[in-house]
């Protein structure tokens, strides 16, 4: 008996008595050299009881192929199911484009503009308040009383949004706009210069820092360009230059609060040839009894 497989007629050895056993599948003889199995496994074959089937590397090769076969069919049923889905799915796209064509609407950037163009409208500007002060300490209640006597709102045509009294005895009124606070000083000034001082609060400019600058420009050049390179900044004056770590030299500036919402809104300034970020400055007292 030769082997199914090399052709050569093989000698009896201690795992095989006849040289040669048959494929589980095929049932043809195969020889312990062309079985591609261990000594130990050879051993096993004779076994009446054994589990483990033995295949041949033709029937081997032909359960890999089919096995293949089997995946590929597998897979091309599951893209064809997806070729469906994707059909119905750019059907439906379609569907919503032609909708979409017919509703007539601002388009993104037509909102963004019109949010731009009224910033200015949207941004409450910081309003001075008028502060009466008696010269002689008194009652909060007199100062009271002798500017609701002599000053009457009525007649200068203007609007008293809020009375604060202070602990000094003095009066802080607040009023709509700047000019109406013009109106109310001038009112005051001719009817209680004797034995009141009139005051505006002092309002200071809101403070604004830029980083990453590493440019050699003097204050009045970064000034200049942020004026000229900026749009809707109604003024900006740069007040220090710090020197920073690794070259970097924050810039430090003030403007008007138009200016200061309109930059915060867009987080970026230009400079020169570049663009960099802005923030607020703020500076926070720090307590040293705690």
């Amino acid at each position: 008996m030769e082997c199914f497989l090399c052709g050569l007629i093989k000698q009896p050895t201690k795992e095989l008595k006849t040289g040669y056993f048959p494929c589980d599948s095929c049932r043809n003889s195969i020889c312990s050299e062309c079985s591609d199995l261990s000594t130990s496994e050879l051993r096993c074959l004779p076994l009446q009881k054994r589990v483990v089937k033995f295949h041949c590397r033709k029937c081997r090769n032909y359960d890999y192929v089919e096995s293949l076969k089997n995946i590929i069919t597998d897979k091309e049923i599951i893209i064809q199911d997806k070729n469906e889905i994707i059909k119905m799915l750019k059907e439906k796209i379609d569907a919503l484009e032609h909708n979409m064509g017919n509703i007539s609407g601002p388009t993104f950037a037509d909102v963004l503009q019109k949010n731009r163009q009224s910033i200015n409208k949207t941004i409450p500007q910081n309003i001075p308040d008028v502060i009466i002060k008696p010269r002689i300490p008194q009652d909060v209640q007199q100062t009271k009383n002798a500017i609701t006597v002599n000053i009457n709102p009525t007649e200068l045509k203007i609007g008293i949004k809020k009375l604060k009294p202070t602990k000094s005895g003095a009066i802080s009124i607040k009023c709509a706009n700047k000019h109406e606070v013009d109106v109310l000083k001038a009112a005051a000034e001719e009817k209680l210069k004797d034995t009141y001082l009139i005051e505006t609060t002092r309002m200071k400019k809101p403070r604004v820092k830029i980083t990453n600058f590493n440019k050699d420009m003097t204050k009045e050049e970064i000034t200049n360009s942020i004026l000229q390179q900026n749009e809707n900044l109604q003024d900006f004056n740069v007040t220090y230059i710090k020197n920073g770590k690794n070259g970097n030299k924050p810039i430090f500036g003030e403007c008007s609060g138009l200016s200061f919402k309109h930059l915060l809104h867009l987080g970026k300034i230009y400079i020169s040839w570049e663009r960099y970020p802005v923030y607020e400055d703020l500076s926070v007292p720090r307590c040293f009894h705690c």
